[in-house]
This record gives structure tokens, C-alpha cells and sequence, in this order.
């Protein structure tokens, strides 16, 4: 077998987690990804970095957009609507009677970050705000 060189790969660790704090974030992916729980529904799948992380050496967060469907209760509607509408306001994403997901990448906003788990594996979640009243 060949031996392939990889350099930097001795110097490579796992990622870290931060402390529950507020944080300067940036949207690094965007794409709209069928549920895997629920069959005809789609998420946003939002990739998230820490604006001043700039040798990536945290746990990006992973956010996750349920989008409405035409099946859902009045009650899960608009607790989905408010979850796209709080992400939204925080970072900056216009919300004009819908949300373009191409205006995600390279936005900006602070939010509560807390660690968390998946699978075991430990993660990064945004605790979003409450909606802010608009005018």
C-alpha cells in the first residue's frame, strides 16, 4: 500500500464546546432538506459558525427550520412559523411574507448558545428569543 502524506493530520483534535453564552454568529450553509421524521415535510438546514472562531476550532451548530405544511394543527403552524420568524430576526434575514433561504449564507446576528447532546455526541444549540414586535 501507498503511503499518502497528510500534513497537519498529528496536529488534528475534536472539535470543542463553548460555554452557555451570548456569541457573534454566521450562517456558513443553508438548504431546504426533507424531514426525516415526518414523510412530504421539509426542514431549513441551517449551518452555523462562530464569527470569532476563525480557526473553526468549535462544534458549529446545526439549526434546524421546520417549514409548515398544509397538514398541521393550527397550534404546530404557528410555533413553526414563530421559530422561522425568531431565527430570522436575529440574524438580520428579511421576512416579507416568506424568507428567501439564498439571503441566509454570510448573515450575522448574536444569539444564546447552550451545549447539548446528540446521539451522545456533544453539540452546540441556539436558545432563540422570544419574536420582537415589528412595526
Amino acid at each position: 500500500m501507498s503511503f499518502i502524506e497528510l500534513p497537519g493530520i498529528d496536529e488534528v483534535t475534536e472539535p470543542e464546546i463553548r460555554p452557555t453564552a451570548r456569541y457573534p454568529l454566521v450562517i456558513t450553509g443553508a438548504k431546504i432538506k426533507p424531514s426525516k421524521e415526518k414523510v412530504g415535510h421539509n426542514n431549513i438546514e441551517v449551518v452555523i459558525g462562530f464569527d470569532d472562531d476563525p480557526e473553526e476550532i468549535y462544534i458549529p451548530i446545526f439549526q434546524y427550520l421546520a417549514l409548515p405544511h398544509p397538514d398541521d394543527e393550527v397550534k404546530s403552524r404557528r410555533f413553526k412559523l414563530r421559530n422561522i420568524k425568531s431565527f430570522c430576526q436575529v440574524f438580520g434575514i428579511t421576512v416579507d411574507g416568506g424568507i428567501n433561504v439564498e439571503e441566509f449564507v454570510g448573515s450575522r446576528g448574536e444569539c444564546n448558545v447552550k451545549a447539548g447532546d446528540y446521539e451522545g455526541r456533544p453539540k452546540h444549540e441556539l436558545v432563540l428569543p422570544a419574536v420582537a414586535e415589528t412595526d
